[in-house]
């Protein structure tokens, strides 16, 4: 089976680290030839070794002259490949995709995120190209809803499947010892990830408790923004920027709790990855994060709620007493990239 991956770009993000690690895992499934083709030029999230069976293109595509030959070159490669199953990522990937259907081949749409952006433009290139796709893959409870009455996708081409990880041979210890408390969190550094709530919200804990700091892994437009808020707040000693990091196993190894205070989510990767290292999430609710929390260890805040800084506190205090491997059990039983896999075969294979 050929199969083909579309999307914009490889850089931090849920959805790019989703693409690379079901690639190089599908690229272990017998008789699979696994492409992916990036639209744009950035792959700066590609690890070093790369499946000698994966093969990665990169084309260029942007508001240009020489862009539109770079497209012309797009659309005959992707003839010539003439894949099976064409597995797209992203709202212009999926557009592009549709226009490859025939009689033979499979095109599998996969939303990320619930599209707040979405407009007249989006909603009518949608109900024009709909018919070219096989399948729709959302990532949650409330993205299926949005795809099922704005979209009007149906129902028997709309498929909900939580995202994955690998599971990492090294977790955290659930019993806490040491005194200090560090939160992490791991995104691009965006308006809509709203890290000056996180930044406020540590500098309130601490004048609860003077236990916490605050590790940011990333990079991206609002860097400044946020170098200079912490130097208002005066607490660069308990909020570090790490910038991109290729190596996120040290980085969940090195934190004890991962913090999550975006405007929207829909079931991020970064919270399914740190419970794969037995790692609490304290989250605002968002998304479907609350069926992951339930499932394992951790707390849903309401930032509206004047008193969430002790909430969030109060809680710290008990996980720090006893949490077993709650969170590392729920991840292996429901999250697994191996059974993420099959799921997506069977799609395939419909």
């Amino acid at each position: 089976m050929k199969i083909l991956f579309l999307i914009p770009t490889l850089v931090q993000g849920g959805a790019e680290s989703l693409v690379i690690k079901l690639a190089f895992k599908l690229s272990e499934v017998k008789n699979t030839e696994i492409y992916i083709y990036v639209l744009k030029k950035d792959t700066s999230l590609l690890p070093k070794n790369i499946p000698h069976n994966v093969v990665i293109k990169t084309f260029g595509l942007k508001k240009s002259l020489r862009s539109f030959f770079n497209f012309l070159s797009f659309i005959k490669d992707v003839k010539k490949l003439n894949p099976d199953v064409i597995h797209s990522h992203m709202f212009y990937s999926n557009m592009l995709a549709r226009f490859f259907k025939n009689s033979t081949n499979r095109i599998v749409n996969h939303y990320h995120g619930l599209s707040s952006w979405f407009n007249l433009f989006h909603k009518i290139a949608e109900k024009m190209t709909k018919k070219n796709m096989d399948y729709c893959i959302v990532t949650s409870k409330a993205s299926y809803k949005i795809r099922l009455n704005r979209e009007k996708i149906p129902k028997d081409r709309l498929k909900l499947i939580y995202n994955s990880v690998s599971i990492p041979f090294h977790y955290k210890d659930s019993h806490i010892k040491k005194r200090k408390f560090v939160f992490g969190m791991a995104c691009r550094l965006i308006p809509l990830k709203n890290i000056k709530l996180a930044i406020d919200c540590i500098d309130s804990l601490n004048q609860i408790n003077d236990i916490y700091s605050l590790k940011i892994a990333g990079s991206g437009p609002e860097e400044k923004n946020i170098k200079d808020y912490i130097a208002q707040k005066d607490i660069h000693d308990k909020v570090e920027l790490l910038g991109f990091l290729e190596d996120v196993d040290n980085f969940y190894r090195n934190i004890d709790g991962l913090l999550i205070t975006s405007d929207t989510e829909d079931f991020p990767m970064t919270a399914i990855e740190a419970m794969s290292y037995n790692l609490p999430i304290i989250s605002k609710d968002l998304g479907d994060i609350s069926i992951l929390i339930n499932e394992g260890y951790g707390l849903v805040f309401d930032e509206n709620n004047g008193s969430f800084q002790q909430e969030i506190n109060n809680f710290i205090i008990k996980y720090k007493v006893n949490s077993g491997t709650k969170n590392r059990d729920a991840v292996i039983e429901n999250y697994s990239i191996d059974s993420y896999v099959k799921k997506i075969m069977s799609i395939y294979e419909k």
